[in-house]
């Protein structure tokens, strides 16, 4: 009887058919060791955006954005609007939209924006919290 060879990609035993060399169209089922990578991956450093009065920054995850819903006629229009300007994202236009009102603002008003705007942060912060916990 002929000789029985053992099945499987990692044998001990060395067959001149199951290793190629260069060339000889015979599939080469040695073990090989991982490649090392010749150059490391290094990412970039993030850049802050000094400017947080104004919506034109971008987001990091889902988690950070939040929806209005509006009126059909008024999204048509405001879409209109985008179109036109020379912003490219909603967030930008309505970001420069609310500039002039908040600027307009007497100190008391401007004082009172900005504890509303950080309750409303403040209670969305909570609400990750709580929803990371369970």
């Amino acid at each position: 009887m002929t000789e029985q060879k053992r099945p499987g990609f990692f044998t001990k035993e060395s067959s001149d058919k199951t290793t190629s060399k260069n060339g000889s169209g015979l599939l080469d089922t040695s073990y090989k060791p991982d490649p090392q990578p010749k150059t490391l991956y290094r990412p970039e450093p993030t850049t802050k955006v000094t400017n947080s009065s104004r919506s034109t920054q971008g987001f990091g995850n889902k988690s950070e954005r939040k929806s209005l819903v509006l009126p059909a006629e008024q999204y048509y229009q405001f879409m209109a609007l985008l179109d036109q300007s020379a912003f490219s994202y909603t967030y930008e236009l309505l970001g420069d939209q609310m500039q002039p009102q908040i600027d307009k603002m007497s100190q008391v008003e401007r004082q009172m924006f900005d504890m509303k705007v950080a309750q409303l942060r403040e209670k969305d912060e909570k609400k990750k919290r709580t929803r990371k916990k369970s």
